[in-house]
Formats: structure tokens, sequence, C-alpha cells
């Protein structure tokens, strides 16, 4: 087993910055989001607005970062195809295994995963009709908790 000093380092940032007068972030009625900072109304932007411009940024500066998404299935089909799967069985080993892994919360899956995930497919010739659910669920987890793919969140982000 590999020794990762850096396993469950985090890197928090803490930003100001100055913007244009825009809108960057509205709250659930439409009114701009502001904060009391030093006594003073300011502009706030979300967290979300900034992770997700630093993983664009990232992912354009050739980063292998991740994606929190439920669309799991999508990703998949195609690195199936990859394996060596036709379009039927690459769709049916996806569709499984993305309802196992997102059935309540957004998956956080880098391309590497994606890959990894396809080679399993692979391995069982991308038939899970004979595969428990807990045996999927425990193989996905081993390629997920080998993941490499730089991952920024909150501490509210699960």
């Amino acid at each position: 087993m590999e020794n990762n000093s850096l396993k469950n380092t985090r890197i928090e940032f803490h930003i100001l910055q100055s913007f244009p007068v825009t809108c960057l972030n509205r709250d659930d009625v439409g009114a701009p989001k502001t904060a009391n900072i030093g006594g003073v109304t300011r502009a706030r932007v979300s967290s979300q607005c900034w992770k997700r411009q630093v993983r664009l940024a990232l992912r354009d500066l050739g980063a292998k970062a991740g994606t929190r998404t439920k669309k799991v299935k999508e990703l998949l089909v195609p690195a199936c195809k990859a394996q060596g799967a036709d379009h039927q069985a690459a769709e049916a080993f996806a569709d499984r295994l993305a309802e196992i892994l997102t059935k309540d919360t957004l998956l956080f899956i880098g391309d590497n995963e994606v890959e990894a995930l396809a080679r399993y497919g692979n391995s069982i010739d991308f038939d899970t009709s004979g595969v428990k659910e807990k045996t999927l669920w425990k193989e996905a987890k081993k390629v997920l908790d080998q993941d490499r793919s730089l991952k920024l969140s909150t501490p509210t982000e699960k």
C-alpha cells in the first residue's frame, strides 16, 4: 500500500477581488447576493462560482481535474466502447453502474476513473447480469478510492 502524505490535505483560499459593476450571483428571489464586510455592504460571490471558474481554468491548462456529475452513464459509454464494447453492452453496463453510483448525490469522477471503470467492465465482458449490486459497488469503490483527480470543494460538499 502506498503511503501518500498529502492524502487528506486541504487548502483553503480566502479571496478579496475587485469586480466591475456587475451582478455575479443572485439569491433565490433574484436579488444580488451581498455580505457586510467591515460595516460596508459588498457584492458576494458564491464559492460554487469560484470553484467552477477555477475548475474550468485548470482544465484549460491541462490539469487532471474531475467533474461533479450525475451523468456518469454519458461518461462511461464512450470509454466502454473504447475498451471494445458494442453500443448495447456499453449502454447496459454504464446504465447499471451509473444507477449504483449516483443514487442520491453527484459523483466526483475524473477521466482516469472513467477509464478504470471501463476496464473493469471489459474484465466482466460488460455483462452485469450475474453480478450483485454489492459486488459492483465494491469494485467501483476500489477504483474511486484510488482517485488522483484534483478535487475542488467546500467542507459542506461530500
